[in-house]
This record gives structure tokens, C-alpha cells and sequence, in this order.
């Protein structure tokens, strides 16, 4: 399992406005076994940004391994790790799900809640299936709080970003 990620100048018109920053693109080639995972990552009209990872064990499953959340602050040119953070996610059957995504260690605390507004899902077979499943999302509401410094949202500027949800069968 490999990735390459690409950051350049871009310019153009996201969610009806009008953008000029950073463009992220993202290739992930593997040759492995199908897993089930959830990763998210949000950039932030400031420059910063946030990623979150865990596998799970299957579609429905709320046990989740090996957990990461940092969050990448372009103002100050610093990275904050969490070791252990915890993924809620709320849906109900008309609407798509809201991530809420929160780490906390001894002196430092973040929380974002994401929502969807764009879907679209993929399946793929061959030794088993993977489905897919990749939402566009903003961030509702932001807050870091660490020793000595407080971010919110209104800190960064809006922010888009993606979530996805994957899960696989070998059947």
C-alpha cells in the first residue's frame, strides 16, 4: 500500500465561490486484502487542515483500530497528534451521515463535526468486494483548545473536505 500526495496553486469556484489556495490531489495504489476503514481530511481557507483515520472491522462495526487525528496548523507551522481519538457518526435513513470526530490528551482537546452534502459510491470485486463510499463535506463546527491557544472555525475560514467509508467481504 502506497500514496503520493500532490499540493498545488489552484483557482477556480468551490461551492459557488470564488477560490484562489491550495488544490490537494491524492493516489492510493494497493495490492493487499480489502479492509474496512474510515479517513477524512478537511482543508481550512487559512491553509490548515485535518486528517482523521481508523479501520474498523466491517460495514456496521463501532470497534475501531489503530486511530489517528492531526491536525496541521499552516499559521504556526506545527503539527497536533492525537493518539486515541473517537469517531460518532449520526445518520438516519433520509439523510446522509454526520461525522463527529473528537481527540483529547493530556493538555489539548479537538472536535469537528462534518456534514455531507455530496455522495458517491463505488464497489469493486475480485477476490472478495469492496464498497466504497466517499462524501464531500464542510465542517459545521471546529474547536482546538491546547495550554495556550484556542481555534475555531471562525479562526480557519470555511472548509471543505472528503470522508470515506469503506468496507469489504472476501465472499
Amino acid at each position: 500500500m502506497a500514496w503520493v500526495d500532490v499540493f498545488s496553486d489552484a483557482e477556480g469556484i468551490v461551492l459557488g465561490e470564488k477560490f484562489k489556495g491550495t488544490a490537494h490531489l491524492q493516489k492510493v495504489v494497493g495490492i493487499t486484502t480489502f479492509g474496512s476503514f474510515h479517513w477524512g481530511r478537511v482543508f481550512f481557507q487559512d491553509g490548515s487542515s485535518t486528517s482523521f483515520f481508523c479501520l474498523k472491522m466491517g460495514k456496521e462495526s463501532k470497534r475501531y483500530f489503530h486511530r489517528s487525528l492531526t491536525f496541521h496548523d499552516y499559521r504556526r507551522k506545527k503539527i497536533i497528534e492525537f493518539k486515541k481519538p473517537k469517531l460518532k457518526i449520526s445518520k438516519n435513513k433520509e439523510e446522509a451521515p454526520t461525522w463527529i470526530v473528537e481527540g483529547q490528551d493530556v493538555d489539548k482537546k479537538l472536535r469537528i463535526v462534518l456534514e455531507s452534502y455530496a455522495t458517491k459510491r463505488f464497489a469493486m470485486k475480485g477476490g472478495g468486494s469492496q464498497v466504497y463510499i466517499e462524501y464531500a463535506v464542510i465542517p459545521k463546527e471546529f474547536s482546538l483548545k491546547t495550554t495556550n491557544q484556542v481555534i475555531t472555525l471562525s479562526d480557519l475560514g470555511k472548509g471543505v473536505g472528503t470522508f470515506e467509508d469503506a468496507y469489504s467481504s472476501l465472499t
